[in-house]
């Protein structure tokens, strides 16, 4: 039986320089098939930039432990290349044969420390991966633990960032300080910077036009 719980939001206008008043809605939705299910929805009465998505942390290891021994998969051929800062340039690159070649299942530990341009610039991986196909674009997996992520997302791009910053932030479970590779964040979205890289980004939200976006997290055990 399906659970659902929806959060509903007005930004005003100008909130934080974003024009135009809008009016989000985001409904977290649980399924009898073991999946979260998170619809985004919104409108504007303003052209704006709407881009949103979910930055939850994932660790499916059976004991304190990080995140090197998960094995990853994400179909994408390219990603987007990206500056000192992170922020994508407009260039992308091609991942064959590079730390970031995920086509198949690799640990996310296997290259994080490899000598590449693109980890040093970030601490490892903090990359918009441009994503091919329409469903499970992406798998998550712990071979220990036999727990197994499957993401599905109606969204172009995702975001792996594989915890590069965690210490010093915020605290986790039993109230211990998260610290550097406690997990990993698979964030589907449109493409960062898209505003100063796409013809016709897909971030513009149109006056009157309604934003929809569907990713589902699928959790499994082997």
């Amino acid at each position: 039986e399906k659970q659902s719980v929806t959060f509903t939001r007005v930004s005003p206008d100008n909130e934080n320089g974003f024009p135009g008043e809008f009016k989000v809605s985001v409904k977290y939705e649980f399924t009898d098939a073991n999946e979260l299910r998170i619809h985004y929805a919104g409108i504007c009465d303003r052209d704006t930039v709407a881009n949103m998505t979910n930055h939850s942390y994932f660790n499916l290891s059976a004991k304190d432990s990080k995140i090197y021994d998960h094995q990853l998969m994400i179909k994408s051929d390219q990603i987007a290349y990206a500056d000192e800062n992170g922020l994508p340039t407009g260039k992308f690159l091609d991942v064959e044969n590079t730390p970031f070649d995920f086509k198949g299942f690799h640990e996310i530990g296997e290259r994080i420390h490899d000598d590449d341009e693109q980890l040093r610039f970030v601490g490892g991986y903090d990359h918009c991966f441009m994503l091919k196909d329409e469903k499970d674009q992406a798998v998550l997996y712990d071979k220990e633990s036999g727990r197994k992520l499957t993401i599905t997302t109606t969204l172009p791009c995702m975001q792996l960032y594989a915890g590069n910053f965690l210490a010093g932030g915020s605290d986790g479970k039993f109230g211990k300080p998260y610290e550097n590779r406690d997990g990993v964040a698979l964030e589907p979205q449109f493409l960062p910077n898209s505003m100063n890289i796409e013809k016709k980004p897909r971030v513009i939200l149109r006056k009157g036009e309604e934003y929809e976006a569907v990713t589902t997290y699928r959790f499994e055990t082997e």
